[in-house]
């Protein structure tokens, strides 16, 4: 019986040839005026496409950066290390900043988000827990949560299982996730709201849930993974009060519509499933080999990259030996 597409089992043969993307380079000599003039003609267009784009969001308050400003810089990386292969292939337009101390309405939402982090860290101290993450909607949608707060619980992506009713967000390493469900405004841009997100004690929701409110008095948030998390749900009776919007960024990535998420599937009796692989390596590898491997997983789940291609990163990250030994112990117990 063939091993699932979505298992691990060390006795696949993987070649060690590397695949390279690298294209002759082609020089192409364009006339100086020529060049003058359609340089120009980008920049007025370019000029007005931002004018036009992003009027909203000043009329809401946020502040756009510069892109000589270092913010921009730090934003637009942070955004960029999330999207994976993608990274090269992405463009950010614009980023704006939500958080503008002269608007008295912004500015109260950040007082009280303080004070919620502050209890927080009473009543739960190192379980604390905030973190930034990645909220997707509509360009006219995130506006109206920059000026107002969230009016609804988003519930899961389309094609995506369901976690509970509540407000979902992507961890702040797996932006592509929140780039594959944006949607296109009316220039062709995507948006993407980078958030402060008090999260506290988690708890693991199990797929199909219709939970709306944490479990017990134990519990503050919900995720869909405590050790490989892609989601997590901030309950709706804390969606105003433990969601802080940070940034707007503004995008473009061709051919991201084409991308689609690989379905989860369960371990066969050849394999051992890449979550639960994930999860017995947790005692064996050091946090930064660990994320390197979480973040091939995530790649492989959008296609990013193939199975084969996760498997040479696995095995060059966690050794032969080590995984054999796992793989042993599995089939033990099972």
């Amino acid at each position: 019986m063939a091993a699932n597409n979505d298992d691990f089992d060390v006795k696949v043969e993987v070649s060690d040839d590397e695949i390279s993307d690298s294209e002759d380079q082609v020089p192409v000599v364009v006339d100086e005026e020529i060049a003058k003039a359609n340089d120009k003609s980008e920049a007025d267009e370019s000029d007005a496409e931002s004018s036009f784009s992003f009027e909203d969001f000043a009329a809401e308050g946020m502040v756009k950066i510069g892109e000589a400003d270092p913010e921009f810089g730090n934003v637009k990386a942070y955004f960029l290390n999330g999207m994976g292969s993608l990274k090269d292939q992405t463009t950010v337009v614009s980023v704006h900043k939500c958080r503008n101390a002269a608007n008295f309405t912004m500015q109260a939402r950040i007082n009280s988000f303080r004070a919620f982090s502050e209890a927080m860290s009473r009543k739960r101290g190192p379980d604390q827990n905030v973190k930034r993450a990645w909220f997707v909607s509509s360009k006219d949608e995130i506006r109206l949560i920059v000026a107002c707060g969230f009016s609804r619980c988003s519930g899961p992506n389309p094609g995506e299982p369901s976690y509970g009713v509540g407000i979902y967000l992507d961890p702040e390493n797996l932006s592509f996730y929140s780039a594959m469900h944006s949607v296109e405004d009316e220039r062709g841009l995507r948006n993407v709201l980078l958030c402060h997100v008090i999260l506290g004690r988690m708890e693991q929701v199990k797929s199909g849930s219709t939970q709306i409110l944490p479990s017990s008095r134990n519990f503050d948030s919900g995720v869909d993974n405590l050790v490989v998390p892609r989601k997590y749900i901030v309950w709706g009776a804390y969606m105003n009060s433990h969601i802080l919007p940070d940034y707007v960024i503004s995008f473009k990535t061709p051919g991201i519509e084409g991308l689609h998420l690989r379905p989860l599937k369960v371990p066969t009796s050849h394999g051992m499933s890449f979550p639960l692989l994930i999860s017995a390596l947790t005692r064996h590898l050091s946090p930064a080999r660990l994320a390197l491997i979480v973040r091939g997983y995530n790649e492989f789940r959008v296609n990013m990259i193939n199975r084969e291609q996760l498997i040479v990163k696995i095995r060059q990250l966690a050794g032969d030996n080590l995984l054999i030994q796992i793989m042993q112990s599995a089939r033990s117990e099972a």
